[in-house]
């Protein structure tokens, strides 16, 4: 049986409107982004009294074929994502904490002197003194601060010149890996 998909004037008007389309596209919205793999970071320390009370050694790797990498677009967005898995480990009593980052990121600049960041997903996220956390400004012995996974939706505003948040918000399930770590 031969189904019939447009009629002679249907696909007339659709040829019309797809071509209209093509010309009124503005160029940006045409070009390419330019598409940089990420390159993951060696294993590395987060000391002790910033993060956590403790020492925490964070050792990446990367899973499935889906790897990570950067999107940069002409309008200014930048697109981060990741398919990963980050051991956490408690330095003084080998405690472990598997995270499985999957997750995309967009970074905007609305101005001069701030960036937005939304990021959906699992990721891996922490506070240093000076940045606006979940639970208010991290002071300067890393109290409000940690380290956190969150599953879901987290805003961030961050001062492009210095990096600190300045704003935060988060919608679903978050983690306080440094009490799973000392639990």
């Amino acid at each position: 049986m031969h189904r019939r998909v447009f009629s002679g004037v249907g696909f007339v008007l659709l040829i019309a409107v797809a071509g209209f389309a093509l010309i009124t596209t503005p160029v940006a919205e045409a070009e390419k982004p330019i598409r940089t793999p990420r390159e993951f970071p060696s294993p590395f320390v987060l000391p002790g009294g910033v993060v956590c009370a403790f020492d925490v050694l964070l050792v990446p790797r990367r899973m499935g074929g889906g790897g990570a990498g950067i999107f940069r677009f002409a309008d200014g967005r930048t697109v981060f994502f990741a398919n990963a898995e980050l051991t956490v480990t408690n330095l003084e009593t080998g405690r472990t904490y598997i995270h499985h980052s999957d997750y995309r990121e967009i970074d905007t600049f609305p101005d001069a002197d701030t960036g937005l960041d939304v990021v959906s997903g699992n990721i891996l996220a922490w506070f240093f003194p000076g940045d606006q956390g979940p639970f208010g400004e991290v002071g300067e012995n890393g109290e409000n601060g940690g380290l956190f996974a969150f599953v879901g939706k987290t805003t961030r505003t961050f001062d492009p010149n210095t990096s600190l948040f300045t704003s935060f918000s988060h919608q679903g399930k978050m983690t306080d890996v440094c009490a799973a770590l000392t639990g």
